[in-house]
């Protein structure tokens, strides 16, 4: 039951992150190239945490590897990686939407990430859920 949860939503999640990185790129490292690639890299990332989340194992060197030393230190010091990467892109796509300079809703990212909250709540559960997110059931 939990694998076929994590298998479909999975499914649904890669689409997702395929349209954000074009979403971010085109808006968010248009406008503040740093900023874009720190959300880009945050976001090249997230499949790599989960799936290392997913078999306990160590995800440092990823980390290390990908994210500049303070992002790194941050995403490490969380009890949960993957929530810290997606919490590191709102945090840059906020302060780009509060400066007025994206030309397209906050909103519009992160529906593209609903199934995002999805898998990492998944993977967090050490047993099946009586329910799937995606409406299947048992």
């Amino acid at each position: 039951m939990l694998l076929s949860c994590l298998i479909e939503n999975a499914h649904n999640l890669a689409s997702s992150g395929t349209d954000t990185a074009n979403l971010l790129s085109e808006y968010v490292y248009r406008v503040n190239a740093s900023h874009g690639l720190s959300a880009l890299r945050h976001l090249s990332i997230f499949g790599f945490l989960l799936k290392a989340r997913l078999r306990e194992e160590d995800d440092s060197n990823v980390i290390k590897m990908m994210l500049p030393a303070v992002d790194a230190k941050f995403v490490m010091s969380q009890r949960k990686h993957p929530v810290a990467l997606i919490m590191k892109i709102r945090q840059i796509v906020s302060y780009e939407a509060r400066a007025g300079n994206l030309e397209v809703s906050e909103r519009t990212l992160w529906e593209k990430w609903e199934y995002a909250g999805r898998i990492v709540k998944l993977t967090l559960l050490r047993s099946a859920p009586d329910w799937c997110p995606h409406g299947s059931g048992k």
